[in-house]
């Protein structure tokens, strides 16, 4: 273990990663196959070796920086700041490939109507 100079970000990221999936800390070790108190032993500022850095990162989905304390943005902010933050063309992209997207997956009865409607929208797009 690594020992650094912000004493316990680490362990608080953690702890509210953790808290926000209802998880306890021994549930997640457990899950990732941690000795027992492994991530509570990182309360006294230590830090996990890179390939548990990764593990941990991979299972919270978070980027390994936030658990270090060095951003404060997880991978899955909020989606809708996230699509206000991109450029019309990019809105509309999105918008298009969404709506392709619907019309595959919902089972939609395969009436004249249906088809000519799908065309109209998609091609408003």
């Amino acid at each position: 273990m690594i020992k650094l100079k912000e004493k316990s970000i680490f362990y608080q990221r953690i702890l509210e990663l953790s808290k926000h999936q209802g998880k306890s800390l021994n549930s997640i070790e457990r899950e990732l196959s941690f000795p027992r108190n492994a991530l509570s032993n990182y309360k006294n500022g230590t830090y996990p070796r890179g390939d548990r850095l990764i593990k941990l990162s991979h299972y919270f989905n978070v980027e390994p920086e936030f658990l270090l304390g060095e951003n404060y943005k997880t991978i899955n902010d909020d989606t809708e700041e996230i699509f206000k933050s991109l450029e019309f063309q990019q809105k509309l992209y999105i918008s298009k490939k969404s709506i392709e997207w619907l019309f595959e997956i919902i089972d939609l009865p395969s009436s004249e109507k249906n088809i000519n409607h799908h065309n109209k929208v998609k091609n408003k797009i």
